[in-house]
């Protein structure tokens, strides 16, 4: 049995006796299936059997009797001709009817919300894009943001301040 003192627990060098053994622990749990592996290679296509022999043609039937040919009928008689029926008269054009009643102007609807408009976001987007202005609100309470494309850059001016002293001051 070894000595325990502050020095050897502070350098780690000691070590106790073994302890005892526990009792066995439970049986874990059964873990999940694992998946399925692909299918497999398809099989070979097995050789052509043998074509079967032809059999033997059949017999040719005796003709049967031809039917007889009924005697023509007569020829009916053509009926004259008839009148051409007259032509009618053109019928008489209607009057005009009268002009309908104008209707009476309907009820007044009920006073509409207020409704509110605010500025959201405002944001540049790269120069040659389309402006563009979104509701990020509601129909009645309206957040606008707004996208601005940057303007193109200009080319660089020199300015001659004592001509534009002299144009100023006149």
């Amino acid at each position: 049995m070894s000595t325990f003192t502050l020095s050897n627990l502070l350098n780690s060098s000691y070590q106790g006796d073994t302890g005892f053994t526990g009792s066995k622990g439970n049986i874990g749990f059964t873990g999940s299936r694992g998946f399925s592996g692909s299918q497999g290679i398809t099989g070979f296509v097995g050789s052509r059997g043998n074509s079967g022999f032809t059999g033997s043609q059949g017999f040719t039937g005796s003709q049967g009797n031809t039917g007889f040919s009924g005697s023509q009928g007569n020829s009916g008689f053509t009926g004259s001709k008839g009148d051409s029926g007259f032509t009618g008269s053109q019928g008489f054009t209607g009057s005009r009817g009268d002009t309908g009643f104008v209707g009476s102007q309907g009820i007044e609807g009920p006073d509409g919300q207020a409704a509110s408009i605010s500025v959201g976001s405002v944001t540049t987007s790269p120069a040659g894009t389309d402006a563009d202005v979104i509701n990020s609100g509601t129909d009645s309470q309206a957040v606008l943001d707004f996208t601005i494309p940057r303007g193109d850059k200009g080319d660089g001016v020199t300015a001659n301040l004592s001509a534009a002293l002299a144009i100023a001051l006149g």
